[in-house]
């Protein structure tokens, strides 16, 4: 019973050690895929501010 308590503990370290992706001071560390956010790509804008419509991505579709 004390072999399979220990061998229990272990395992549970082992697995929790294995998603911890973080770095010394506990930021995640953004080398891993996991940690990283997906970001959307940034939308062309005109010197006053607005979309610039000249690039499809900021076109309304037609209804």
């Amino acid at each position: 019973m004390k072999r399979f308590l220990t061998l229990l503990t272990v395992a549970l370290m082992a697995f929790t050690l294995s998603f911890a992706q973080t770095k010394k001071d506990g930021t995640p560390d953004k080398r891993f895929k996991g940690n990283r956010s997906v970001k959307q790509k940034p939308v062309p804008m005109t010197k006053a501010g607005k979309p610039d419509m000249r690039y499809k991505m900021n076109k309304n579709p037609k209804q």
